[in-house]
C-alpha cells in the first residue's frame, strides 16, 4: 500500500481518511505490487459465522471513483506507474499494467532522480542486479496529476520485475515476509536476520547471499541509510514441481550522506546493547552470518 505523498493523493481523491485502509485497499486491490488482486466481496456472500467474529461490524459497500491514480506502489516518495510506448510514458489505466515506476523530482531533496540513478549505476558497475533504468525528461510523462513538483528536468524510471507486458510476476518485500507494519520498517529485523532468509528459502541460497552481501557493501559506500525491509524484496519467478524459485530483487539504492548526514542504520544487528550503528565484520563473520554457523540470526 502507498505511503507518505502518493497515499495522502490517492486518499484526497477519494475524499477519505488516509488511514481508511480497506476503502483504499478496494480502490487500488486490482494493481497491487505482484500477482495478487484484491476485490470487494458482495455484503451477501460474506458468511454468518465470519461476520460473528467481527463483533458489531457490518459490511459495506464502497462508492466506485473514478479518479486515474489505481495502482498501488508501497513507499514515501511520489512515483507512478507508468506504461512505456515510443518512448512517452502514460499513467497505466483500465486493466493496462505498467512497465515502469517513474519517480518525480522531489520538493524536499534536490535533483533526487539524478542521485538515485547515479546510484543505482553505480551498484550495476559493482554486481549487484539491477532491472533496467533511466533518466526521462518530464515532458515525456503524459496525464500525470496536479502535483507541486520543482524546477528539475528530469525524472528517474525503473523497470518493474514484477510485470512482464500482461503478465504479474509475484513478489513479496521483506516487511511482507517477516509480518511487519510499514512504520516498523527500519527497527524491527536487521540484515542477518534477511541474510538467513535469502540463504535458507531462495532458489540459490548461496549465490543471492554473495549478491545480498555485496548490496550490503554497496549501501554502506554510498551511505544508504534507507535500505530498510521494504527495499528488499523476494521475486518469485517460476513455480517448480517442489516448490518455488526465488530471487531477490534491490528496488532502491540512494545516496543520503548529502540529505541526512547524521543518519545511521537501525538493520544492523545491536553490539553491546548499542543498536543504531554500523559495527567491522570480518570475511568469516559475514560467512557465518549468512550461513546460521554460529551467528543467533532470529
Amino acid at each position: 500500500m502507498p505511503e507518505g505523498s502518493l497515499r495522502e493523493l490517492i486518499a484526497q481523491g477519494l475524499k477519505v481518511h488516509v488511514d481508511s485502509e480497506f476503502h483504499i485497499l478496494s480502490y487500488l486491490g486490482e494493481d497491487l505490487p505482484g500477482a495478487i488482486n484484491a476485490t470487494p466481496m458482495e455484503p451477501e456472500d460474506i458468511s454468518d459465522s465470519l461476520l460473528k467474529t467481527c463483533g458489531k461490524a457490518k459490511p459495506v459497500i464502497f462508492d466506485k471513483a473514478s479518479q486515474g491514480n489505481k495502482f498501488s506502489l508501497a513507499g514515501v516518495q511520489m512515483k507512478f506507474s507508468m506504461k512505456e510506448k515510443g518512448g512517452r510514458y502514460n499513467l497505466s489505466k483500465g486493466d493496462v499494467l505498467g512497465d515502469w515506476i517513474v519517480k518525480t523530482p522531489s520538493t524536499k531533496h534536490k535533483f533526487l532522480p539524478l542521485n538515485e540513478y547515479t546510484a543505482m549505476s553505480l551498484a550495476g558497475l559493482v554486481g549487484v542486479d539491477i532491472p533496467e533504468i533511466k533518466l526521462v525528461e518530464r515532458d515525456k510523462l503524459d496525464n500525470l496529476p496536479q502535483i507541486n513538483l520543482p524546477n528539475e528536468k528530469h525524472a528517474f524510471a525503473i523497470k518493474r520485475f514484477d510485470r512482464d507486458d500482461d503478465l504479474r510476476i509475484h513478489m513479496e518485500d521483506f516487511a511482507q515476509i517477516l509480518v511487519k507494519y510499514p512504520h516498523e520498517k527500519y527497527t524491527s529485523a536487521n540484515y542477518e536476520n534477511i541474510g538467513k532468509v535469502i540463504y535458507e528459502f531462495s532458489g540459490d541460497g548461496l549465490a543471492d547471499a554473495q549478491q545480498f552481501a555485496r548490496r550490503l557493501l554497496v549501501n554502506i559506500l554510498l551511505a544508504n541509510g534507507n535500505a530498510h525491509l521494504k527495499n528488499c524484496s523476494f521475486c518469485i519467478l517460476i513455480r517448480l514441481r517442489h516448490g518455488w524459485l526465488l530471487r531477490t530483487i534491490s528496488s532502491q539504492l540512494v545516496s543520503i550522506s548529502k540529505m541526512r548526514p547524521t543518519m545511521r542504520s537501525t538493520l544492523v544487528k545491536p553490539k553491546n546493547g548499542i543498536p543504531s550503528q554500523w559495527r567491522i565484520l570480518s570475511r568469516g563473520q559475514i560467512s557465518q552470518a549468512f550461513l546460521g554457523e554460529r551467528l543467533n540470526l532470529i
